[in-house]
């Protein structure tokens, strides 16, 4: 998805609204060029104005459609922002997964499955799949759940920060290469929120604390092979005791947290939503 082709439509949309609740003609909205009101309503772009508004025109429809500021006519009101926030978010962080994998990672490790899956990868690469014999009920997140579900817990702890620091560093600035602001803002506002936040050290403690039990069973197991004809195993029941330890952690962010249901990842806006206070 391209997010600033999704903001572009949504301004275009806004102003169509008020514009047919208010009964306005063009000219009554730019006085300046009241052929540009067509193009906006319609989200033409072209040569002369290829980001939608200019600082001028923004003002003028401001002021004109009685919008409450330029960051409420780009990004729309509280309502409007609630409805698909959740999906920027989700956008900037599948970015920054990409751009800062390790750290990303780590953060969302605060979500015990994924921090499980996580522990559970660099496990089996350091030790080879016949190691996951010591855990029959392994089970590998392949669909991507894990992530998703991680990145929607953060959001929870995250929202109201998220927003603030988002109407901060979009309050002042306008539509012109929107791309790159976008882009921006994930690199700073919200890489420097998820890696300094409260949960970024308990993420990489639960990740650390799989991986190193993971690591000792895999170890006993390797150490008792060489000539052992005995018939007892300690490090088979100490894998089970392991596997119990990570599935009452796991019961433990459900109990702390209750049940993780992915809501925000999708655009939920509509136009109507400008009537919502």
């Amino acid at each position: 998805m391209k997010l600033d082709e999704e903001i572009y439509r949504m301004i275009s949309q806004r102003v169509k609204y008020r514009k047919k609740a208010k009964k306005m003609q063009n000219i009554d909205i730019l006085l300046s060029d009241s052929n540009v009101v067509s193009n906006i309503v319609n989200n033409k772009r072209y040569k002369k104005n290829p980001y939608l508004l200019t600082p001028t025109y923004a003002f003028e429809i401001v002021k004109n459609l009685r919008f409450t500021d330029s960051y409420t006519l780009i990004w729309g009101n509280k309502i409007e922002r609630e409805s698909y926030f959740g999906m920027l978010f989700f956008e900037g962080m599948n970015y920054l997964l990409k751009k800062e994998t390790e750290l990303i990672e780590k953060s969302l490790s605060y979500y015990v499955p994924y921090a499980y899956n996580l522990a559970i990868r660099e496990w089996k690469n350091k030790y080879g799949d016949g190691i996951s014999l010591l855990f029959p009920n392994l089970k590998i997140d392949k669909d991507n759940e894990n992530s998703l579900l991680a990145m929607q817990l953060l959001y929870n702890h995250y929202k109201e920060e998220f927003f603030e620091r988002h109407a901060n560093y979009f309050s002042d600035l306008y539509t012109t290469k929107l791309d790159k602001k976008i882009t921006n803002f994930f690199e700073t506002e919200l890489l420097d929120m998820i890696s300094n936040g409260i949960l970024f050290n308990r993420g990489k403690e639960f990740f650390d604390l799989i991986l190193q039990n993971l690591s000792l069973t895999a170890e006993m197991t390797i150490d008792s092979l060489p000539g052992d004809d005995s018939k007892f195993h300690p490090q088979l029941d100490f894998s089970k005791s392991v596997d119990t330890f990570i599935k009452s952690m796991i019961h433990y962010q459900e109990q702390l947290e209750g049940e993780i249901v992915l809501t925000d990842s999708l655009n939920s806006w509509t136009v109507d939503l400008m009537n919502i206070k």
